[in-house]
């Protein structure tokens, strides 16, 4: 099989899960032990991680839309909040790592995840890359997106598919978004929920991080361009995660996963040796 070429997971592959994620492989034939799995962040979806998996061929490398997003919505439209709470998608983690060797990178909420999971002493997690990833349950973290306390009362859909739109506008600028289909922006605004649910369950105090858990190599980046919050959350990941390195990637904004995917795959690539995959 070409190892730029993907393959879709069955039907059966997706039921294994707890929460039928949408999930696409790269080089699923791989015979070396060390795989990929890379974790989209807030409002995103596997796609925007596909020129990133294609750099690192040949190894096997999990991509998914994470519960509440895209495709993995499509499979599972419930809307009970509980489903999104960091204990449940590490669930998800759990489940793609399985048995194999795993180096992980998490852009934005997708590292954020990632610190929980790795937090949890998973034996085959070999390594973790974070870019930009938020830790809301700080103190100084700023007022963000939503309050923990929405967790406790029924996020209302059509006030969650604004502030979601409001997301979006900040992210890609409103004339961008308007070009957009009404289609595509119809389904980002469904996201809604999940975005409140999720955000909010982060910023809850119950969900603080144990960073003196996190025992292996931990590499935090954060783009050239990054907000004060970023740095200042990659600051606190290296004066509190014992093994840990940390980078700025030159010329790069918020989505350095898909505009400087070769940098993104270069850190990668490093860890995969600095941890005695060669």
């Amino acid at each position: 099989m070409n190892s730029n070429i993907s393959t879709r997971l069955t039907k059966a592959t997706y039921e294994q899960t707890t929460s039928r994620l949408s999930v696409e492989v790269f080089n699923e034939e791989s015979e070396l032990d060390l795989q990929f799995l890379l974790i989209h962040g807030a409002m995103d979806r596997k796609s925007s991680m596909r020129r990133l998996a294609q750099r690192l061929s040949p190894h096997k490398v999990i991509t998914y839309d994470r519960r509440g997003y895209d495709e993995s919505l499509l499979l599972r439209p419930e809307r009970d909040i509980k489903e999104f709470s960091p204990t449940e998608q590490v669930a998800d983690v759990w489940h793609l790592v399985g048995g194999r060797p795993t180096i992980i990178f998490g852009h934005s909420m997708g590292g954020t995840i990632a610190l929980h999971f790795a937090t949890e002493l998973p034996s085959n997690l070999v390594a973790l890359i974070t870019y930009e990833s938020p830790l809301p349950a700080e103190n100084w973290w700023p007022v963000w997106m939503a309050e923990p306390d929405e967790i406790d009362r029924p996020i209302q859909p059509d006030d969650a598919g604004r502030r979601a739109e409001e997301f979006m506008i900040r992210v890609l600028g409103e004339s961008r978004w308007m070009r957009l289909p009404e289609e595509f922006r119809r389904r980002r605004r469904n996201e809604g929920v999940t975005l409140i649910a999720e955000m909010a369950y982060l910023a809850s105090k119950e969900y603080s991080i144990p960073y003196q858990d996190i025992k292996v190599p931990l590499f935090s980046l954060v783009g050239q361009y990054a907000s004060n919050r970023h740095i200042l959350a990659q600051q606190h990941l290296v004066e509190n995660v014992a093994n840990v390195l940390s980078a700025q990637v030159v010329g790069a904004h918020h989505g350095a996963h898909i505009s400087n995917s070769k940098a993104i795959a270069q850190v990668c690539t490093f860890m995969k040796e600095f941890t005695g995959y060669l």
